[in-house]
């Protein structure tokens, strides 16, 4: 899930996320926040709302999120 992820991010942003750096500290901005959460729906089927943005403090932890919705949807 996390290569499909920072894929992702690649594909769309054209950046290369650090997995392990804190979300804040990556070159997106907050409309790009938006427009990821919107992908990632997309793709995964999960929805990422404010709550789990502040709860995933890195890549790899939005990754583990995505996978244990994903998982229980």
């Amino acid at each position: 899930m996390l290569s499909e992820l920072s894929l992702l991010i690649q594909d769309h942003f054209d950046i290369t996320p650090d997995p392990a750096a804190a979300l804040g500290d990556t070159e997106l901005t907050s409309l790009d926040m938006i427009e990821l959460a919107v992908r990632i729906e997309d793709r995964f089927g999960v929805r990422i709302t404010e709550e789990a943005y502040a709860q995933c403090e890195t890549l790899e932890d939005l990754a583990g999120y995505i996978e244990q919705h994903a998982s229980a949807g």
